[in-house]
């Protein structure tokens, strides 16, 4: 998905609120996590808080934020 399309963007975040398990919801978590979406963060706090509890699906949460393209968490702790 192009992260900065806003169509595909809107796609995502449908696809996330719709999902009915843990693969759909991984899904559209990654195709916003590489966007600038506003919703983006948003996903990530409700799928941590709807899968906490299962240690492999919390490595793909993580890997999910380390992974992202547009997303650069680093940024703001300066100059590393």
């Amino acid at each position: 998905m192009k992260g900065d399309d806003p169509e595909n963007q809107k796609l995502a975040v449908r696809q996330y609120q719709q999902a009915g398990n843990m693969t759909d919801m991984l899904v559209a978590m990654i195709c916003l996590a590489n966007s600038d979406h506003p919703q983006c963060q948003a996903s990530l706090d409700d799928f941590y808080q709807c899968w906490h509890h299962d240690p492999l699906v919390l490595d793909k949460w993580f890997a999910i934020q380390g992974l992202t393209i547009v997303r650069t968490p680093w940024k703001k702790f300066g100059n590393c």
